[in-house]
């Protein structure tokens, strides 16, 4: 079990079925992975032969499968039609590394596999490596050209022992219509000796795309990372080019069917190796992420006047360049000339001719989009001063260029973050308005709609919020913002909450872009509410690891979230501990959610000095919840913490006037600001309510409360009762 979800938990590939959860329910453990429609190709077999082109392009899809995982440090030593799922005639899903061992383990891995499908080594007990996989591969797509599987006899020890003597029957491939070389191919992938075989997936994905000229699959999903690119000139005024040029690239690819391009802050991390003091291999970096393919490319004006950019698209899996395409022309020509490299791009990767209008890349001014890229930097350090500049630079960009899409879906996303400490109805409509114009510049514009979502929200409008987001994911099923928003609103909006909708659509966030603290925090909290205490310990511990990173939307404080989690888990001085370095993480930021991070920090503390059976601590931990909100009462979620806030201090305190107040506050909603967060939702509050009402004996009061609890989607953490 371990094993498997380890394994499973590392790998990310279109050709692998994706992993989702561990847990145990009802004293049965479980993993949840991707339903994948099909049959198997096992199914498929029974029908005879598969057709030369199909058994291609499904042999290509497990060895890119598996050149990712060798790349993550796996061997998967179980590959037989049974665990290949046919997506489509052409695109197969590789199942069940529940017996994949690290590449490390050598002969010391356990001996396991499927009688007619070991490798010789693997049946003789020998040290396994990427070759044992290869051979199966071989296999596999020896049966489908063939029908028949190449290990023969009548018995499964009859089987074991061709195996063991690596007697394959490859006779029955001079009968099939196909390219000669593809029967060398074979011969070699089967080779008995490992060291006479293809040493590694990709040499094998290498000869095979020697056979169709190397193109995308037409029907796997392609995906693609693009690294900076980088400044070959003596000018250091166009560093800025650099990330321009990946980031208008990355924008026009993202809207392709069939095609997923990494988000630059998932890259990153994976090209800073530790300990290394150069950046890691792009295409190896790019391999672990489970790309299929890489863009990378130079920029150099050293030709005076003449700017030229070349641009690359590199198989990943072979470290094969597909195509190269340079452009030439003057820096005021400089969209155009992104625009027939995007172009050219999209052609390669969608196999079809795009059009020279096609894509959102505009000839919109170069100062407009040094002023637009130097703000989308500082919008994502998640800074109260670092988004004021932000809105700074974007209006100069607006200025220059008021149909600049980018710098006005920008300038929603700062007026909605900048209300955040000090909500105000302006930020939000003026947040709307700009979504509003950019929408009207390019209606599938999918930040303009998730960010105008977020502004909506903020002032009740949730059916206009939920139906704003729905048409970002209409627009792009698998942009990040969006499925984060869209299990914002099934988590704070609905009634009650749809927390298990909510646990799908963050699974969905993470898986393709692990690197934002918020949404690692906000998969905790649905978590929390079903009572996967120790999936929420993971999440919790994510987002907080990704707060000393330079990443995208990070948390401050997200230490108190592990703490609380180990409070439940009865870990008092371990969640002590967290809670106390979540709270110096928060007084150190200049967060924009800081003072709501440090109300939850205090009020984790206070309640595991209540446990602590020290009330002392506890009243102390609550009033500095207190004294904050009545010096900044509008701060998101304040309401939420001061109701929390007068529970414990009601049981620190035996005062029943203190949970009286609580239950006024919680019910009245005024004062503080009651929009719901994370560790700040109804079910939060009632909880807290419950807790107290039983330490004051009012029984009748705290079932109640536990039922409402209940009802508000917190049914999994309602087995301890009142502490």
């Amino acid at each position: 079990m371990l094993v498997e979800v380890e394994a499973s938990a590392r790998l990310q590939h279109p050709a692998i079925a994706t992993f989702y959860e561990a847990g145990d329910a009802d004293g049965e453990t479980f993993i949840a992975m991707e339903f994948v429609r099909g049959p198997t190709l096992r199914e498929r077999l029974k029908d005879g032969p598969v057709p030369f082109g199909e058994a291609l392009s499904i042999t290509r899809c497990l060895l890119e499968a598996l050149a990712h995982a060798h790349a993550s440090g796996l061997v998967h030593r179980d590959i037989k039609p049974e665990n290949v799922v046919l997506v489509e005639p052409t695109f197969a899903k590789l199942l069940d590394f529940g017996i994949a061992v690290p590449l490390s383990a050598g002969v010391d891995a356990p001996r396991a596999g499927t009688i007619g499908y070991l490798a010789p080594e693997q049946a003789a007990g020998g040290p396994l490596d990427a070759r044992t996989d290869v051979f199966q591969v071989g296999l596999v797509l020896y049966e489908m050209l063939t029908g028949q599987p190449a290990f023969q006899g009548g018995t499964p020890l009859e089987r074991f022992e061709a195996a063991m003597a690596g007697a394959t029957e490859l006779t029955s491939l001079d009968e099939v219509r196909m390219p000669a070389a593809i029967s060398g191919i074979v011969r070699r992938a089967l080779a008995r000796e490992p060291q006479a075989r293809y040493d590694s997936a990709a040499a094998f994905l290498r000869d095979l795309r020697g056979l169709d000229g190397g193109l995308p699959s037409a029907s796997m999903p392609s995906v693609v990372a693009v690294t900076d690119f980088e400044n070959r000139s003596d000018n250091a005024s166009l560093d800025w080019l650099e990330s321009a040029l990946a980031e208008s690239i990355r924008s026009d690819l993202a809207g392709l069917t069939n095609v997923t391009v990494i988000p630059q802050q998932r890259l990153v991390p994976a090209l800073a190796e530790p300990g290394a003091s150069e950046p890691a291999d792009p295409v190896a970096a790019s391999l672990r992420l489970g790309c299929g393919w890489l863009v990378r490319g130079e920029l150099d004006a050293s030709r005076g006047t003449e700017l030229r950019i070349v641009a690359r698209l590199v198989e990943v899996a072979t470290g094969r360049v597909q195509a190269t395409h340079e452009v030439l022309g003057g820096l005021e020509s400089l969209f155009d000339l992104q625009r027939s490299l995007a172009r050219a791009l999209s052609s390669e990767l969608s196999g079809v001719a795009v059009s020279a209008g096609a894509g959102s890349i505009r000839s919109t001014a170069i100062e407009a989009h040094e002023y637009f890229t130097r703000a989308r930097l500082l919008i994502e350090g998640f800074g109260k001063g670092s988004l004021e500049d932000a809105r700074h630079l974007l209006e100069q960009a607006i200025a220059v260029d008021e149909r600049h899409v980018g710098a006005l879906a920008a300038l929603t996303t700062t007026h909605g973050l900048r209300a955040i400490a000090s909500p105000n109805a302006a930020d939000y409509e003026s947040a709307i308005a700009y979504a509003d114009r950019a929408l009207a510049i390019d209606p599938r514009h999918v930040s303009s709609w998730v960010w105008r979502a977020y502004a909506l929200s903020a002032l009740g409008r949730h059916a206009e919020a939920e139906t704003s987001v729905g048409n970002a994911l209409d627009i792009d099923p698998y942009d990040t913002e969006a499925l984060y928003f869209a299990a914002g609103v099934q988590l704070f909006w609905r009634e009650p909450p749809h927390v298990r909708e909510a646990l799908v659509l963050l699974r969905r966030a993470v898986e393709r872009d692990d690197s934002r603290g918020m949404w690692w925090l906000a998969l905790g909290t649905a978590h929390a509410c079903v009572g996967n205490d120790r999936e929420a310990l993971y999440s919790f511990t994510r987002a907080l690891r990704l707060e000393s990173t330079p990443s995208r939307f990070n948390t401050a404080g997200a230490a108190a979230y592990t703490g609380e989690t180990l409070r439940r888990m009865h870990r008092l001085e371990e969640a002590r501990t967290a809670a106390f370095d979540g709270l110096e993480a928060t007084e150190r930021s200049d967060h924009a959610y800081r003072d709501t991070f440090r109300a939850h920090a205090l009020t984790v503390i206070g309640r595991i000095a209540l446990d602590q059976r020290n009330a002392g601590a506890a009243e102390a931990a609550f009033q500095q919840v207190l004294a904050q909100a009545r010096g900044r009462p509008q701060p998101r979620a304040c309401g939420h913490f001061v109701v929390q806030a007068l529970c414990g201090l009601a049981r620190a305190t035996e005062q029943p006037s203190l949970l009286d107040e609580a239950r006024r506050l919680f019910e009245s909603r005024d004062t503080f600001n009651f929009a719901p967060f994370y560790g700040a939702l109804d079910a939060d509050a009632l909880i807290e309510l419950a807790h107290a009402a039983g330490a004051l004996g009012r029984h009748d009061d705290a079932n109640g409360w536990l039922a409402l609890a209940r009802d508000a989607g917190a049914a999994g953490r309602l087995a301890l009762g009142p502490s």
